[in-house]
């Protein structure tokens, strides 16, 4: 189903699984997001609750800020999901060239 604001939202978050409270729904996240020349395909997009969304846009601009160097103390209070899939997006973003903004 697709909303007003045109973001697709569905019931299951590949980060954290199952929520409690319940989640309302979840969006697609672009693993390597679109700004960074992300392609808009299937194998690049995974269906993420909006709280692990924000924090692995969040996360993906600590990697950006720091030019790749893992994150160890910054992440405290985030999941493995959210860290492993904003790595990713980080690691598949360098790999095409790209230097990061800093």
């Amino acid at each position: 189903m697709k909303t007003p604001l045109g973001k697709w939202w569905s019931s299951n978050c590949t980060v954290h699984g199952s929520h409690w409270p319940r989640v309302h729904g979840t969006m697609i996240h672009h693993i390597r997001p679109l700004s960074w020349s992300g392609p808009d395909i299937a194998s690049n997009k995974v269906e993420v609750c909006p709280t692990g969304h924000t924090n692995i846009h969040i996360l993906l601009d600590l990697l950006s800020d720091r030019r790749g160097v893992p994150l160890t103390d910054e992440t405290k209070g985030f999941s493995r999901g959210e860290i492993a899939l904003a790595q990713r997006g980080y690691d598949e973003w360098a790999a095409t060239g790209f230097v990061p903004r800093k």
